[in-house]
């Protein structure tokens, strides 16, 4: 038989919710007074998404 088919995880609603006040707000400083955390908390909920999007569509292999 073939390989089962791959699961993918959702990401965590909390992350989304940072991703969406960085657009809306257009900083990570901005978001992070908007949401009362550190810059670096939301820096590492956008991290938590990128790591995310690459396991999930992999490597574009764009290289210059």
């Amino acid at each position: 038989m073939g390989k089962p088919p791959q699961t993918f995880r959702l990401p965590p609603l909390n992350a989304l919710r940072v991703f969406w006040a960085v657009m809306r707000m257009g900083s990570f400083r901005a978001a992070s007074e908007e949401l009362l955390v550190s810059p670096q908390a939301v820096s590492q909920q956008i991290k938590q998404l990128e790591d995310i999007c690459m396991r999930c569509l992999g490597p574009t292999g764009i290289s210059s």
